[in-house]
């Protein structure tokens, strides 16, 4: 087929408008057939996997997550032969899995206190939402050619941006929205332990240097293990690529809270993610 562009175009022999259109379809049926939807989860984690990180790609990747989401919700055990494949392809990078680490172990607290599978997700909703514009302002903030700061700091702001927004939120919400704020202040000391700096005390350093700074801010952990404005020394990310894997930890607990559905077993997948990077 001609003018196949790009590599998921390629890999499925159809333009993306075509996989985009597909991806719609699939999940507006799992709203009301999840059984015969389901039917089609090794075609639905195929596409997964092949989608990048560009704009149109990513808009496939959502439609395919919302649809085994949607699933999980009604027929979670339609999922049991392709669960293993799909949370891997949900959580595909080291920081969404350092993300949901994290969160996943907080939501089964959660859990334990009482708070329900809905009131979870429901949540997580609410905070996807929150970090989806705070990305946008903070990428319009730096004015970067569509680019923030790396290695800690737009985690940071990320992290206390979404812990000033908890305060609005209403009832059991307002503790996942907190679950998520301290995920991602546990990617903040993660970066830090990758730089060769002790994770708790490089990030509250960071984290006192936040609330003195004017905006935007933009420092991280350097390469030579200090603090330093991310811009001057070129190490920046794409918007897109710490929107796709903040959005990825957030859904890919989303499937294993509804999936799972009790603290155990929720803690169980956490020491699994654990395991996978060590």
């Amino acid at each position: 087929m001609a003018g196949l562009d790009s590599e998921m175009e390629r890999r499925f022999d159809k333009s993306i408008s075509e996989l985009q259109a597909e991806a719609d379809q699939f999940k507006t049926r799992a709203q009301s057939d999840p059984a015969v939807v389901a039917t089609y989860l090794p075609r639905l984690r195929k596409l997964l996997e092949a989608a990048g990180y560009s704009r149109d790609e990513m808009m496939v990747r959502d439609d395919v997550q919302r649809t085994i989401l949607a699933i999980a919700d009604q027929r979670p055990e339609a999922l049991a032969d392709e669960y293993p494949d799909l949370v891997a392809a949900f959580l595909d990078t080291r920081e969404t899995r350092v993300l949901a680490q994290r969160l996943l172990h907080n939501c089964a607290e959660l859990w334990a206190d009482g708070v329900t599978r809905q009131e979870i997700t429901d949540g997580l909703d609410v905070v996807e939402g929150e970090i989806v514009d705070q990305l946008a302002d903070i990428a319009e903030q730096v004015d970067d050619d569509g680019r923030v700061p790396g290695n800690g700091a737009t985690a940071m702001v990320l992290s206390q941006r979404v812990a000033d927004f908890a305060h609005s939120v209403a009832g059991r919400q307002q503790l996942v929205v907190e679950a998520a704020s301290d995920a991602l202040f546990d990617l903040v000391r993660f970066h830090a332990s990758e730089k060769g700096v002790d994770p708790i005390d490089g990030a509250v350093d960071l984290r006192s240097r936040y609330e003195t700074a004017s905006e935007p801010f933009v420092r991280g952990f350097s390469d030579r293990g200090t603090i330093e404005a991310m811009r001057e020394t070129e190490e920046t990310q794409t918007k897109n690529y710490v929107l796709r894997y903040v959005v990825d930890a957030l859904v890919g607990t989303s499937l294993i809270v509804s999936v799972e559905r009790s603290e155990a077993r929720m803690l169980r997948i956490e020491a699994v993610l654990a395991e996978r990077d060590q």
